[in-house]
């Protein structure tokens, strides 16, 4: 009992620190979640799976909430809170999808590895021809090098 206290007041506290970032789903985000709590998944991460089942556990705890407005909540926890993307591993393909780039801006990610045997740090993406890497400030966090 006093781990599970103490879990949830760190989750408590650490999202009281880290505020949302802007993107389409917050509003749903906000409005829907912080009915009854904090928004406590800011220090989390997760895939899809994980997130389809917090939310419906928050379905049946009594949250109100359209399929809509689920599929958005869904999608922008899914951007700003999923799994860590590795940059010097992750095909084209998935860089595109996990970062919502185009393909061309995977591709120019992909080729500036294999011309410079990898990324070393964020630095590093500031340097690719053809990204544009403030596109990527929200999602830093998820970005592993």
């Amino acid at each position: 009992m006093y781990l599970r206290f103490a879990t949830l007041l760190v989750l408590v506290l650490s999202s009281q620190e880290q505020p949302l970032p802007e993107g389409k789903g917050k509003e749903v985000a906000v409005t829907v979640c912080t009915n009854c709590h904090p928004p406590l998944f800011a220090g989390m991460r997760g895939d899809r799976r994980f997130w389809e089942s917090m939310i419906d556990r928050m379905i049946v705890r009594g949250a109100l909430i359209s399929d809509e407005q689920t599929q958005t909540l869904i999608d922008y926890l899914m951007k700003f809170f999923g799994p860590d993307v590795n940059i010097n591993k992750a095909e084209a393909a998935a860089l595109q999808s996990e970062l919502d780039i185009t393909s061309a801006e995977a591709e120019a990610i992909v080729r500036y590895r294999h011309e410079h045997g990898g990324l070393k740090d964020w630095s590093d993406m500031e340097k690719i021809q053809g990204l544009d890497a403030r596109k990527l400030e929200t999602l830093k966090k998820r970005i592993v090098f």
